[in-house]
């Protein structure tokens, strides 16, 4: 996994499988560089208070690193689509 992105996950604990009480969700993360871009599924099962602070932590990972590339165009449209639902 890509160095900044795994940083996201300190101090979360993510369960698998999942146990009561957690939530469920599936976010996607972008980055790239002037011409690759990269995009990385996440299957999250984690309490919900771990589930908004990873999913926060993800929206801001797209919204810097998502932009280095060529999806400087669509990546924030996608992202905040994907933070909202």
């Amino acid at each position: 996994m890509f160095g900044p992105l795994a940083k996201r996950y300190e101090g979360i604990e993510v369960h698998d499988p999942p146990q009561d009480g957690d939530v469920q969700f599936v976010f996607h993360t972008y980055h790239g560089f002037v011409v690759v871009m990269m995009q990385t599924e996440h299957r999250i099962s984690c309490s919900p208070d771990d589930a908004r602070e990873l999913l926060s932590r993800f929206h801001r990972f797209n919204l810097c690193w998502g932009l280095l590339g060529p999806g400087l165009v669509y990546v924030p449209f996608l992202t905040f689509g994907n933070y909202y639902a």
